[in-house]
């Protein structure tokens, strides 16, 4: 099964490739927030960009660059723009990127990113919204990193387990007291086995037989912002 976009968006191709090293911060969110962070990852090692994975514990140098991860985290529904904020806000950063993004009524933050930030919006509404609000960003439209996303090079669950083994109750407490290994494979084993696992419980409740045989998953958003009157019943 092909991606559903067949290539990156030029621009956003072209401004990753100029960043050099750079920070990632995931949007963090719901099923389809982790499908895009595993998008995103994949897209990045296709590019051979250099990159590690935000940490809001550490204090990083002068002139860092951050990528902050597409999706929908930027309204005010889900309580994580005072977040977002403080990450924009890193003493010392050089420049900084938004992922294919959903905007809307986020007036402070946007105001707030001057000419070192770059804004890709994945939908007309959310660019239009970014163009009011702000004058001094580079702001473009670009398709949501999910659509990006290659099923071919997801590994299998089996093999996830087999690489990376659900942690016991002892390596749980060694990691508290020395860290977590943070490579890059880890990281993008993790989203793999997140999603799995969410990809499973949806599944178990949302798919339908049809009469030929095939499965139909139905995975609708109920939360603050489904379109209300268009959900299938429970």
């Amino acid at each position: 099964m092909p991606a559903l976009v067949n290539s990156l968006n030029p621009v956003l191709e072209e401004t990753l490739k100029s960043l050099g090293h750079f920070v990632y911060f995931p949007n963090p969110g719901n099923l389809g927030d982790e499908l895009i962070a595993v998008a995103t990852l994949q897209q990045f090692d296709k590019l051979g960009l250099s990159y590690e994975i935000y940490n809001e514990e550490k204090q990083y140098p002068e002139g860092i660059t951050l990528v902050y991860g597409g999706g929908g985290g930027m309204i005010p529904d889900w309580g994580f723009l005072p977040t977002i904020e403080k990450a924009f806000m890193t003493p010392g950063l050089s420049r900084g990127i938004i992922l294919p993004h959903s905007l809307r009524d986020c007036d402070s933050l946007l105001q707030q990113l001057d000419e070192r930030f770059t804004i890709f919006c994945r939908e007309q509404k959310s660019w239009e919204y970014c163009r009011s609000v702000n004058k001094k960003a580079s702001i473009h439209l670009a398709d949501d990193m999910g659509c990006l996303l290659n099923p071919n090079r997801v590994p299998s669950q089996k093999s996830l387990h087999a690489k990376l083994p659900m942690p016991g109750l002892f390596s749980w407490g060694l990691s508290l007291i020395f860290g977590n290994r943070r490579s890059k494979t880890r990281i993008l084993h993790r989203y793999y086995r997140k999603t799995y696992r969410r990809l499973n419980r949806h599944a178990s409740e949302r798919v339908t037989l049809l009469p030929d045989g095939r499965k139909l998953g139905m995975m609708m958003r109920r939360d603050s912002e489904a379109v209300l009157g268009c959900l299938p019943p429970l």
